[in-house]
């Protein structure tokens, strides 16, 4: 376990497909759970393989958003391959995180995570994020008490609108001209999308990285 601090101004965090540009709210009607939180992506590629859960939940629109942080926010690295086994349930994981932190947390100068709580709630009230192993490499996970406008400048990137011909796929994109083989093709939509901005990848990635190597 290590920390990695971005300072104010990092960009991009991360990127996020959801319903508008603005900060998701949390519901209240939602049942408390360990893994209560926002999942920003860290490349644009892996951001749009996500969109069409926005298509899944009845959204007819959605907004790739950048993150930059108005000031800095401290991420709990967690790179133990043990959280990208499938066959490991997700209370088993947040009990080996909880275990792992409430070891280490003393020599990094940090308090325990409350007990009494869920886990990403537990890192919110102690103003922390977390970064763990998962099956596609390392996931980012925002407690929702810092995913909000005085932590971070959401930057809408991409609109994309669910096609009216052939509902839960992408229809169009604001402000560029797809063909329909590119509109089915993750790959060659990101490929086409990388080329619009001026970085597609978390800085957080290669810190991991060096972090390991």
């Amino acid at each position: 376990m290590f920390l990695v601090t971005l300072p104010a101004n990092t960009t991009p965090v991360g990127f996020k497909a959801q319903p508008s540009s603005s900060p998701i709210n949390r519901s209240s009607s939602d049942p408390p759970s360990d893994w209560a939180a926002v999942y920003p992506q860290l490349t644009v590629e892996m951001a749009l393989a996500y969109l069409p859960n926005q298509w899944d939940r009845g959204h007819q629109e959605a907004t790739i958003v950048s993150l930059q942080t108005l000031k800095p926010i401290t991420i709990v690295v967690i790179p133990d391959p043990v959280l990208a086994d499938g066959a490991a349930s997700s209370a088993d994981k947040a009990a080996h995180i909880r275990k792992v932190f409430n070891e280490s947390c003393g020599s990094l100068g940090l308090p325990v995570i409350p007990d009494n709580m869920p886990l990403m709630d537990a890192f919110g009230s102690i103003q922390l994020a977390l970064c763990i192993r998962d099956a596609d490499g390392f996931e980012l996970v925002i407690p929702h008490d810092l995913y909000n406008e005085s932590q971070f400048v959401f930057k809408p990137l991409f609109t994309f609108h669910q096609s009216t011909i052939c509902p839960y796929t992408t229809g169009k994109v604001d402000g560029h001209v797809f063909t329909r083989t590119e509109l089915q093709s993750e790959r060659m939509m990101a490929e086409r999308l990388n080329e619009c901005v001026d970085s597609h990848s978390s800085p957080l990635l290669p810190i991991i990285h060096q972090k390991l190597h």
